[in-house]
């Protein structure tokens, strides 16, 4: 239990929810709770099924929460989804009768501990003709992990619960990805709105916290060091699209590529971080969450349209202004290599910065809108930070590998230019022509 990230917004989160159950006839049977992927939904409904069975929250002493993992429903027929939920479904009587000390009745029901039909009808009907034998305790059973399966499915689980837990005193919880619900079709939408009337947000919280939290509570030494700096964490967070999970893992990832040595046990703090920090890309790009712009795919022969459109686009306001920027600064670097003279004018064809721009788009890295405007994406924003900090050119040239046939490429590439600084002189010129 220590090891779980208690916030103060989860546990607000909590008390919301908990004040659901014990509204009397105004409580709320029927909750969907709504949140990014890996957002935390999963490890909180086992949090709270376990604070609430191991008898340490006198609050919860009457709450007995089951959990249904939803993707056990992925079959093609309401038949064999049914099946296969009674099993949860009777589980969770089965706790919730011995809960109530009521196992002998259980027992007499389902002498022989079956999941069919037949004993769930039976269970159900003797608890609705007894409920003064549970009137004290509530059952609440929580269907979790409900993204993989399809409309029918989800509807056909649904089903199954108003059909064998249809007593509004059975309290019904499931756990959706915004994303998942914005795909079903309006028909499985407000079937589901319709059963699950409630919505709750699950909250955001903060990565870096949980893994201080975490460092916390699985290190021997009274003050740990905290490896990820908070501007990490807040980037790496953005890159995963707020999914935590994803997150952990990508954190945990960085420490492969990052290869320290022995450090000294008296070495700074933000020293480590800034350490680990300059090893974070090479894990983006490794693990495909941002791509190298300087692959052999994105290249036009040894030119480099496309890093420099990229590099150019926060300061383009459209297509066309793009143009003037990607062709300063390539004309820049070929004159610094000697591939064209510094008299010589160079001027790069429009097809070959329309690639450039679709290189990027495909990569999600800009949009493009109707107007021909572009914008940066959040990866696109991410990767144009590592990209414009001296370190990196280095360590993407490693990532790739060198050999004799792309020098004429590298040396392009090494050379030093200022996107920001051709914007503002293009600028001026075209305000005072």
């Amino acid at each position: 239990m220590k090891n779980y990230y208690y916030s103060n917004k989860i546990k607000i989160f909590e008390g919301n929810l908990l004040e659901t159950l014990t509204g009397g006839r105004h409580a709320i049977p029927n909750i969907r709770i709504m949140g990014c992927p890996g957002a935390g939904k999963t490890s909180f409904l086992h949090f709270l099924e376990r604070k609430a069975a191991n008898g340490h929250a006198p609050e919860l002493n009457d709450f007995l929460f089951h959990i249904c993992v939803g993707n056990r429903a992925a079959f093609t027929s309401y038949e064999e989804v049914e099946r296969s939920i009674l099993i949860d479904i009777i589980g969770a009587w089965k706790r919730f009768f011995g809960l109530c000390k009521r196992e002998k009745i259980y027992q007499y029901i389902n002498p022989q501990n079956k999941s069919t039909i037949g004993v769930a009808s039976e269970l159900i009907r003797y608890y609705k003709n007894h409920k003064k034998e549970f009137a004290s305790k509530t059952l609440i059973f929580m269907v979790d992990q409900a993204d993989l399966i399809d409309d029918d499915q989800v509807t056909w689980l649904t089903r199954c619960l108003m059909m064998h837990l249809g007593d509004r005193s059975i309290k019904k919880w499931i756990a959706l990805r915004d994303e998942t619900f914005k795909e079903y079709s309006p028909e499985t939408k407000n079937f589901i709105r319709g059963f699950f009337a409630a919505k709750r947000e699950f909250p955001y919280v903060s990565l870096e916290n949980v893994i201080n939290h975490r460092i916390k509570y699985t290190t021997l030494s009274p003050d740990p060091k905290k490896p990820y700096s908070q501007r990490l964490c807040s980037e790496i967070i953005k890159l995963c699209d707020h999914d935590y999970r994803r997150g952990l893992n990508l954190l945990s990832s960085i420490l492969t590529y990052c290869n320290p040595g022995e450090l000294n046990s008296s070495a700074n703090e933000k020293f480590i971080q800034r350490l680990i920090a300059r090893s974070a890309v090479a894990a983006f790009v490794r693990k495909n969450h941002l791509p190298n712009l300087y692959e052999e795919k994105f290249r036009v022969g040894s030119q480099t349209f496309v890093v420099d459109a990229f590099l150019a686009s926060p300061y383009a306001l459209n297509k066309d202004f793009l143009f003037p920027l990607v062709n300063t600064a390539m004309g820049v670097r070929l004159k610094e290599v000697g591939i064209v003279s510094k008299e010589e004018e160079f001027l790069m064809k429009k097809g070959e910065l329309n690639s450039a721009i679709n290189y990027l788009k495909n990569a999600e890295l800009i949009i493009v809108g109707r107007n021909n405007e572009i914008e940066l994406t959040q990866k696109g924003s991410l990767l144009h930070i590592y990209m414009t900090r001296e370190p990196y050119f280095e360590l993407f040239k490693n990532i790739c590998g060198s050999s004799q046939d792309d020098s004429e490429f590298w040396a392009i590439m090494g050379v030093q230019v200022d996107h920001q600084k051709i914007f503002r002189d293009f600028h001026i010129w075209r305000h005072q022509q």
